[in-house]
């Protein structure tokens, strides 16, 4: 998202898309592919295989990301055995917004992959009009609330799903973290952003 336009503005964007895009789409890859196994598309059985050693995030990056979902224990890593039985299993791990939801939120992550570059670099105008389509599409993400007269009204994202988008996937601290050693902007991780 840019806040200020200059001549520039498009080379920013362009630069800040490349800066980001292999981390973003690495962290949308572990959530379309896990719920690609828990709707039964993709075995269960390797799940190990397919999140883990099939990805070039780090252990503890797939551990926040696992976290994100509603796996129970809050301060314990995940372990690559407990994978399996995590896809297995779903109910006994995930919240159940996610859980009721596993279709929706795989089209949902498809969705964001499709959208991610125009996401990264439109301007605030866009992104809300993106936010609105995202919201009219995928209703499960919205709380609903009441006015003063009683008539529904749109809320926001639903908790679970604003900590998904805004902390893991679109992850803004981290991009812009002094302190953060950078994101991988390639599989050899041979340069950070």
């Amino acid at each position: 998202m840019l806040k200020i336009e200059s001549s520039q503005s498009a080379s920013i964007a362009n630069l800040h898309f490349e800066g980001v895009k292999y981390y973003v789409n690495q962290v949308l890859d572990f959530y379309i592919n896990f719920f690609e196994i828990i709707n039964g598309n993709l075995p269960a059985a390797d799940s190990k295989e397919i999140l883990y050693e099939n990805s070039d995030l780090e252990d503890q990056t797939i551990t926040a990301l696992f976290k994100a979902l509603g796996y129970g224990v809050t301060n314990k890593k995940i372990k690559k055995r407990e994978v399996v039985d995590i896809c297995q299993k779903p109910s006994l791990y995930l919240n159940p917004e996610f859980l009721n939801n596993r279709n929706q939120c795989l089209t949902l992550f498809n969705d964001l992959k499709l959208k991610l570059e125009e996401i990264i670099k439109s301007n605030p105008n866009r992104l809300l009009e993106i936010e609105r389509e995202i919201e009219d599409k995928f209703t499960f993400l919205r709380e609903m609330k009441r006015d003063n007269t009683g008539n529904l009204i749109k809320g926001n994202y639903k908790e679970p799903f604003n900590n998904i988008l805004k902390e893991k996937i679109f992850h803004y601290n981290k991009f812009a973290s002094k302190s953060s050693s950078g994101l991988p902007r390639n599989k050899d991780n041979s340069s950070s952003w």
